[in-house]
């Protein structure tokens, strides 16, 4: 069973709606370099000032520049390359490099399919925290992570031995809603596994354990939930696993995990979709507490056989062309002109009566599950 990452379309009309998406998101990366020029006005040092401004101005800048090829006669602009600021608070690049980066990975994740190893879907919790905690917190689980990683991975004195499966490889995701009301994070953990010499049964989720009161329903858990559960309770807390037995099996006494067998074609995008909403942090101290607290840390990251994926550092949306050539949009025969744009009101107004084509691939990439 391979991991197929295939693009909804192999030809990409970019109409007025792709463009207003583009505007939208751009309205939030300026409000965003406000907020970081905010930031440079308080600081009192001189090269922090430089840089956070510096910062800003790229965001600000951001898809200001589009290379076209433009085919006057027709009336085609060929879609090239377009200059990215590639930062965190730009929601654009955010979406562009979240498909570079699940693209990026299908070679690794087929390969541990190929090797006879299985996915699952991992949620790891702690309590709320305090938006004055985040970058302490994000350190701690951080740090968890890998200890959890080294039980579960290894087969000498580092590992856990009466695991119930060995994990060979992984990649984990930080992610951090926040309660405006009460200004709280729900700082947490997505992972993807690959996982080995597992049982079934010890999936089944069978044992009553508490009633969530916002779905109506009374969670059950699994054996695997509730290794996971000390586990990582553990880590976060610094234990040594040789305590493990003497640890109690109630959720009550640990913190809430969940792990479950997954649909690559959905969890994907769970495991990946965001580090915060842009909706949360519209707030001047909000945003400050999430710009410092993720600041310097490792959002995404992966261990084991698949810890060599990288996400390219290119200020360039340049990804490798779908099979269409440009011959299948032309009416008749013309060189093209290179033409540069820069913003997307001028290619909505000025050049309106253009259709303008992508043959790069899609933003949005299918997920298929193949046998």
């Amino acid at each position: 069973m391979l991991l197929e990452i295939e693009n909804k379309i192999d030809r990409a009309i970019l109409d007025p709606e792709h463009f207003n998406e583009i505007s939208s998101k751009k309205e939030i990366a300026f409000r965003n370099a406000l907020y970081i020029k905010k930031i440079a006005d308080k600081s009192l040092s001189i090269k922090m000032k430089y840089k956070l401004y510096n910062r800003a101005n790229r965001i600000n800048n951001c898809m200001s520049l589009w290379w076209w090829n433009l085919y006057k006669e027709n009336k085609i602009m060929d879609f090239q390359k377009v200059w990215r600021c590639k930062d965190m608070y730009c929601p654009n690049c955010r979406a562009v490099d979240l498909d570079i980066q699940i693209r990026g990975y299908r070679k690794y994740f087929n390969d541990m399919i190929a090797f006879g190893y299985n996915p699952y879907f991992l949620t790891l919790t702690i309590p709320n925290i305090n938006l004055d905690d985040i970058y302490y917190k994000i350190d701690m689980i951080n740090k968890a992570f890998l200890q959890l990683w080294l039980w579960l991975n290894r087969d000498d004195k580092k590992g856990f031995k009466d695991r119930m499966f060995d994990v060979k490889a992984a990649t984990k995701s930080i992610e951090m809603p926040i309660n405006k009301e009460n200004k709280l994070g729900h700082l947490h953990i997505h992972a993807i596994l690959f996982i080995d010499n597992e049982s079934e049964s010890d999936f089944e989720k069978n044992i009553e354990a508490y009633y969530r009161k916002k779905s109506n329903e009374i969670v059950l858990l699994s054996n695997a939930d509730i290794e996971m559960a000390k586990l990582w309770t553990m880590a976060v807390k610094k234990e040594n696993v040789s305590q493990y037995k003497k640890l109690s099996d109630s959720w009550e006494n640990n913190y809430k995990c969940d792990i479950r067998p997954i649909d690559l074609r959905k969890g994907l995008n769970e495991a990946f979709k965001y580090s915060f909403k842009d909706t949360d942090i519209n707030d001047y101290d909000i945003f400050k507490s999430v710009f410092f607290g993720f600041r310097g840390h490792r959002i995404r990251q992966s261990y084991g056989k698949i810890k060599k994926f990288e996400l390219k550092k290119s200020k360039e949306f340049d990804i490798e062309r779908v099979p269409a050539e440009i011959s299948d949009y032309l009416q008749f025969d013309e060189e093209p002109e290179i033409l540069k744009t820069h913003n997307v009101k001028e290619l909505n107004q000025e050049y309106k009566d253009f259709k303008k084509i992508s043959r790069k691939k899609a933003y949005r990439d299918l997920v298929n599950i193949k046998d």
